[in-house]
């Protein structure tokens, strides 16, 4: 939040964060979530100073990428948004970004070796955990799904990411990369959860960019 924001925005996202019910209940438990957000926010931080700055800034980009999808395969969320903020900024990538990838690629590929050699099994692990063998459309469960994520985030939050994300223009290079990493974990289960369910942390990770979103808009309201 300091580095695209200023000191002010930066203060108020680490509170905002820090006071989220999603963050105080995770931080009793030792689960995947835990090494995952903390990978996502080390690679959020480390693409904001590499677009800036570059030299190891992208090197230590695909570092907490590749470690992120060790922890948990939902890190593969990033490199979606990131894609996308890419292609809409219409910047041309460069050596920056393909040793980022390179990094993140190396770290990664003793999982996906073992993965390989032993039928792909914690995939398929992970598409059962989907449940979408007993597919079926119910508006209900989506609905139910948007509630959990007011519940993780708290109503001020809640208010306030909603906000920013419906005024904020994908091709704005500081605040479009900030929805870009946040829309798709969020419209993915959003989606699974109409047709198959979907937890409530399973989304988590749109919530790191998105309280540097909600303080942003937050703190510029005059009440």
């Amino acid at each position: 939040g300091r580095a695209l924001y200023g000191p002010r925005v930066g203060v108020g996202a680490a509170l905002l964060y820090a006071s989220l019910p999603a963050v105080s209940f995770s931080s009793f438990l030792i689960s995947t979530d835990v090494p995952l957000l903390l990978c996502w926010s080390a690679a959020l931080y480390a693409l904001i100073q590499a677009e800036q700055r570059g030299g190891l800034w992208w090197p230590a980009l695909g570092l907490a990428l590749g470690l992120g999808l060790l922890s948990k395969y939902a890190m593969a969320f990033f490199l979606v948004g990131w894609l996308g903020h890419v292609l809409s900024s219409r910047r041309r990538p460069g050596r920056g970004e393909a040793l980022a990838l390179a990094v993140a690629a190396a770290v990664y590929a003793p999982n996906l070796a073992w993965n390989i050699t032993h039928d792909f099994v914690s995939y398929q692990h992970t598409s059962d955990n989907a449940g979408l063998t007993a597919a079926h459309t119910d508006p209900l469960r989506m609905l139910g799904f948007i509630a959990s994520q007011a519940a993780l985030l708290g109503p001020g939050a809640f208010l306030g990411l909603g906000a920013a994300l419906a005024t904020t223009s994908l091709r704005d290079n500081s605040a479009g990369l900030l929805a870009w990493l946040t829309w798709p974990p969020l419209l993915f289960y959003a989606g699974l959860a109409l047709v198959a369910g979907a937890n409530a942390n399973w989304a988590v990770t749109a919530h790191v960019a998105g309280v540097i979103l909600a303080a942003r808009w937050l703190m510029t309201r005059p009440w």
